[in-house]
């Protein structure tokens, strides 16, 4: 697992308070197993320590940012959103990819 230092000091991060880090690990550490057990995950040296990282900062802006609302109001005032967002799942998945080797296709025999 990676810990605030390495996030701090070796991948150079800076975008998760040391507060939000440890939810925001654990919570890529799942989706990176997920894609273990899905796909054919090779890591080259530091690579999967680095692509949690990556896959920490994404999942703690989307924990930061408003809720997907189509349109709400509150007395006078109406909010609505109508820009499409990715999945958080192909957000982690892209970031994962910036250090890691997935293959998708099919696995041999």
């Amino acid at each position: 697992m990676v810990d605030f230092d390495y996030y701090t000091n070796t991948y150079l991060g800076s975008a998760i308070p040391e507060t939000a880090f440890e939810g925001a690990i654990q919570q890529a550490s799942r989706a990176l197993s997920r894609f273990k057990r899905l796909y054919q995950v090779t890591a080259p040296r530091d690579g999967e320590k680095l692509a949690l990282c990556a896959m920490a900062e994404r999942i703690h802006a989307e924990n930061c940012r408003p809720r997907d609302a189509v349109s709400t109001t509150l007395g006078h005032v109406k909010v609505q959103y109508s820009q499409k967002r990715r999945s958080l799942e192909r957000q982690l998945y892209d970031q994962a990819r910036l250090y890691l080797d997935i293959y998708r296709g099919v696995r041999g025999c």
